[in-house]
């Protein structure tokens, strides 16, 4: 594991000032169409803040399908002005559909919202901010700076993608997955909300695609701390939860840093993160149910299935207890309000039928999908409620304090039934991470029986507990300790019980904090560094030899690659297309697998020169590394020797590109001399 030594603040890569301005544009792409139509649906407050990204990506996973359908090219013109008729019609529509409503037997009473003080929303507003500086300064200096490349196995799909979207405005729901399949070859589906934004932000910035991918994951933490303030806002919270659950938000290394470094998981990690504004979507619908707040819902929905079908069902998962609670004491409103979601659920899924039938078709094979069972139960369940998913210390104060929030936990009002949403996830976790039955296989399927999806899922659901501990103890000191030694003070007062108060909040977090080593900051940098920066699939070299490729390579050229070891890449970077443009093989075709399998045989074999024809191959590369340690140079590229139509025009540090001419076929050929090392092409 790389170990950093320098401090949080001392970063190595500082952002410049194009970054910042990359990051500013994220933001605006990101939360600004989706709060202009918020306002429009109604939504104020911080449930306008969290909802915002959201209802962006919904529009998104809404419109790109259909646009696509209709031969309208995804771009940044053609999205502002579909956003521009959405506004205007929802303009026009919003007052007589709100005078539609309130007419209605059904519009109710929305229960008003506890007073928040104007101190109390700066507190909030502070904390939340805190939380996002804190978390993307933890990301920024784990990457290595914004342009760090993650090196895992998704990262290249979702940076391939990109480029993909922004170069052919495809905003289909099979077309990301173009970029390493060919004509002819089976269709896959991808959820790409995430890549459609990412594209429109790379197209309108032309920063590197390392650095938009790296921008968003940087906005994380800002994400799901106005999430959770929404969540605790809407379901009755206090100020000073809200302001403990956004501090404490970005040190849990379960969420986000293993969905970064592991993948990296980025649109599971985009959505999974907006799943409690989803939460606040729905309570807002079931407390006042009109068309106007069924819009966010529809958008949430639309949203969380358009980056990942998965976070969708996690919103059901956390609805269930929520649900249960909310009806406990009045069960003859479960059957109205189970019947008031089926027309907005019925609308979103017309708008969003290519989604749906595309994760149809991929849930059997995500249903066949296993990974291996490494732990115990009792191992699993001391991992998951320690916060230590595989790793060999547990986050002991926020041990500490959850303990302290399940004690307490009638206190937690409205949201009593997060307990039990906590609770779920723990037991599935542990079936995840310790049965391999076909019953546990099937219950965690959702989720690719993935341990690591689910203990950020589980992780997520223990926050609010750990700041509720947190609360219990703020309550705690300064009812027993702060409030009675002012008032035994001489000369009454000396000490304005807010500021008491205060003055005891900033002691206790700052206490807390301290102990939990710095918010456990450098734990979190030293876990996600792991596949981030120059390493095993995109070395400095590597980079170096994409630009050369960049001048050598015509357009309408491909690169025969490996595609283990890293040079698929080349298509983000620099825009010049290999064969193999993912680690993964599905749906390549019958093309790429002959190459892969007997490039090297090109002299000889006519139906390699035929694959190489049909995918206008004219150039070679292979690097060094590889995504997987025990991966080796597939077959068709470990004896280019034999292949006496190729020229070597670049070998710096391990990495060589060829080009490709065209011999005449002849049948045999010898092999050259055996050198020192024994193999002329290492």
């Amino acid at each position: 594991m790389l170990v950093l030594s320098a401090p949080l603040t001392d970063l190595a890569a500082a952002p410049t000032a194009a970054q910042f301005g990359l990051l500013l544009v994220y933001l605006a792409v990101l939360w600004l169409p989706g709060m202009a139509i918020g306002v429009l649906a109604g939504l104020r407050g911080w449930a306008l803040l969290a909802l915002g990204p959201l209802l962006t990506y919904g529009l998104a996973s809404c419109a790109a399908p259909w646009m696509s359908r209709l031969d309208v090219r995804w771009t940044p013109g053609t999205v502002g002005l579909l956003l521009l008729g959405v506004l205007a019609l929802a303009a026009l529509l919003r007052w007589p559909l709100w005078r539609w409503t309130a007419a209605t037997p059904w519009s109710g009473r929305r229960e008003p919202l506890p007073a928040w003080t104007v101190t109390g929303q700066v507190a909030v507003g502070l904390a939340v901010l805190g939380a996002a500086v804190f978390g993307g300064t933890v990301l920024l200096t784990a990457f290595g700076g914004m342009s760090g490349v993650p090196q895992d196995w998704d990262a290249m799909l979702h940076a391939n993608g990109v480029r993909y979207i922004a170069e052919n405005g495809a905003g289909g729901v099979y077309q990301i997955y173009d970029v390493n399949t060919y004509a002819g070859d089976a269709r896959l589906y991808y959820p790409n909300a995430y890549h459609l934004l990412a594209a429109l932000v790379f197209e309108l910035t032309g920063a590197g695609i390392p650095e938009v991918l790296n921008a968003l994951s940087i906005l994380l933490p800002l994400m799901l701390a106005l999430a959770l303030v929404a969540l605790i806002r809407s379901f009755h919270g206090r100020v000073a939860l809200a302001v403990f659950a956004a501090l404490v938000s970005p040190m849990a290394t379960a969420m986000p840093y293993d969905l970064l470094w592991r993948g990296p998981l980025l649109p599971f990690a985009a959505g999974l993160v907006l799943t409690f504004a989803a939460l606040v979507a729905l309570r807002l619908y079931l407390d006042r149910p009109s068309v106007l707040s069924a819009v966010p819902l529809i958008l949430s929905g639309a949203g969380l299935l358009g980056l990942h079908p998965s976070t969708l069902l996690t919103v059901v998962l956390f609805g269930m207890p929520m649900l249960a609670q909310r009806w406990w004491n009045r069960p003859r409103k479960a059957g109205p309000e189970l019947a008031m979601v089926i027309a907005p659920a019925a609308a979103g899924s017309a708008l969003v039928i290519p989604h749906l039938a595309g994760s149809l078709a991929a849930a059997e094979s995500v249903a066949g999908f296993t990974w291996p069972q490494t732990l115990t139960p009792a191992q699993a369940f001391g991992e998951i409620f320690a916060f230590s998913t595989s790793q060999p210390f547990p986050q002991v104060w926020l041990l500490v304090f959850l303990i302290a929030g399940l004690i307490g936990f009638r206190s937690l009002g409205q949201l009593r039934w997060m307990p039990v949403a906590a609770s779920v996830l723990a037991i599935l976790f542990v079936l995840s991470a310790a049965c391999d039955t076909a019953w546990a296989q099937t219950l965690t399927s959702i989720w690719w029986n993935d341990k690591w999806r689910i203990a950020a899922i589980a992780t997520m659901a223990l926050l609010p507990i750990v700041a509720h501990g947190l609360t219990r103890t703020y309550d705690q000191i300064l009812a027993r300790i702060v409030l009675p030694t002012i008032r035994g003070i001489k000369g009454k007062g000396v000490v304005h019980p807010m500021w008491a108060g205060a003055a005891t909040f900033v002691v206790l977090f700052v206490v807390f904090f301290q102990v939990a080593d710095g918010g456990y900051a450098q734990r979190n940098i030293e876990r996600t560094a792991t596949d981030y920066g120059p390493g095993r699939t995109v070395s400095s070299a590597e980079l170096e030899a994409f630009e050369v490729l960049d001048r050598l390579v015509q357009p309408g050229e491909r690169v025969m690659n490996d595609r283990f070891d890293g040079s698929g890449w080349m298509y983000a970077m620099v825009g010049v297309h290999p064969v193999a443009a993912h680690f993964g093989a599905a749906g390549i075709g019958d093309g790429p697998q002959l190459l892969a399998r007997e490039f090297d045989r090109y002299d000889t074999s006519l139906a390699v020169r035929a694959a190489v024809e049909r995918l206008n191959v004219h150039w070679v590369m292979v690097g060094p590394g590889f995504v997987r340690s025990w991966k080796e140079r597939q077959p068709g590229l470990d004896e280019l020797w034999r292949v006496d139509a190729l020229e070597l025009v670049y070998d710096e540090a391990g990495v060589r590109i060829y080009e490709l001419g065209s011999p005449a076929l002849t049948n045999s050929y010898e092999p050259p001399p055996v050198t020192s090392s024994g193999n002329a092409d290492e």
